[in-house]
């Protein structure tokens, strides 16, 4: 669109505008020949373009007056500072508005925010526990999420949020970028999970632009979260995803860690987990001393913990959606992890 105003807002300004006043019409006899210097298709493809067209055809329509003629050249300048005011709002307006389907990344756009999230979040000092709230599959759920914001907002006891994943319905910066400014208003920070949906179409540019790699660790107080990818249908189930190699390097305990907490979009026992990935990534879990639970999101129903065993083991605590209208807080405290569901 700013090529378009470029094309004719600017060549009629200097063709109205920019004539000597002996170049003006002085009769309506003559005033249709003298407006070839307007292109009027191009005028006639764009809002702004209709209204002035009928202003000069108004003007076209008017008694032939020398007076009438000269009155509108002293208001020329006024009228000139008018259509700039309107084409400067124009280009601004489709500056800030328009995307690619294609595009993976603007100048508005946020860059590398889970790095910066993490560094705000080492600022703070955690207390006898932690509370974490998980909110999942926000996807285009705008007003849901805003509601969500607020009420977390107004609370006062929450360390910091996990955005697992689905933040996107198809991959699209535009879905990526009206999330992001929703969750940047947080009084608290924020930390993204990928999903499957954000691997659709350029997503995962998008994501990686915006929110870094899709595998990470990150620790708060004695607890390391490890974040991954487990999104296998995305990858045609080709046995690389959840990456159990790096799983294994990271789900591990060091100075001052007591304890770990996974986090990933998809859970084991969904359709959409690598099937020939289910029994190792389960028992990888199980033998890894330290860890507490795995946190997943994904299936937009009511929360709901299960085991690979019985009800024994590492839990596998699966939360629902923001688009739901509910989130899930998680209280962290003596190696002991403790999930419920919030509505809001």
């Amino acid at each position: 669109m700013i090529g378009l105003l470029d094309s004719w807002a600017f060549g009629l300004l200097d063709s109205i505008f920019g004539l000597p006043t002996s170049d003006f019409p002085t009769s309506t006899k003559n005033f249709a020949s003298w407006d070839f210097h307007l292109n009027r298709n191009q005028l006639a493809t764009d809002e702004v373009g209709y209204w002035i067209l009928g202003l000069l055809d108004s003007i076209s329509r008017l008694p032939e007056s020398q007076k009438l003629f000269h009155s509108f050249l002293v208001y020329s300048t006024m009228i000139k500072k008018l259509l700039c005011l309107v084409l400067t709002l124009s280009i601004l307006a489709c500056n800030s508005d328009e995307y690619s389907p294609n595009q993976t990344f603007n100048r508005n756009s946020a860059h590398a925010s889970n790095e910066k999230q993490i560094a705000l979040l080492s600022q703070k000092t955690p207390g006898t526990f932690i509370r974490v709230a998980v909110s999942g599959d926000t996807q285009r759920s705008y007003n849901e999420t805003k509601l969500f914001v607020d009420h977390i907002n107004a609370r006062n006891d929450i360390d910091f949020v996990i955005l697992n994943g689905d933040i996107s319905d198809f991959g699209l910066l535009a879905e990526f970028d009206g999330i992001y400014k929703i969750y940047e208003r947080l009084d608290v920070p924020f930390i993204a999970v990928i999903g499957n949906h954000d691997l659709v179409a350029n997503g995962r540019a998008v994501y990686e632009k915006m929110f870094g790699p899709l595998n990470f660790t990150f620790t708060y107080g004695p607890i390391k979260f490890v974040c991954h990818d487990t999104n296998g249908r995305e990858y045609d189930f080709d046995g690389s995803t959840p990456n159990l190699t790096w799983l294994k390097s990271n789900l591990t305990l060091g100075s001052g860690i007591t304890n770990l907490v996974a986090i990933s979009h998809v859970p084991p026992i969904d359709a959409d987990f690598d099937p020939a990935l289910v029994t190792p990534y389960q028992t990888l879990f199980n033998q890894t001393p330290g860890l507490i639970a795995s946190i997943h999101s994904h299936r937009h129903a009511k929360l709901a913990t299960y085991y690979q065993n019985g009800s024994t083991g590492v839990p596998f605590i699966v939360t629902n959606a923001i688009v739901n209208r509910a989130y899930t807080v998680m209280t962290i405290q003596n190696g002991q992890i403790n999930a419920q569901e919030v509505d809001f």
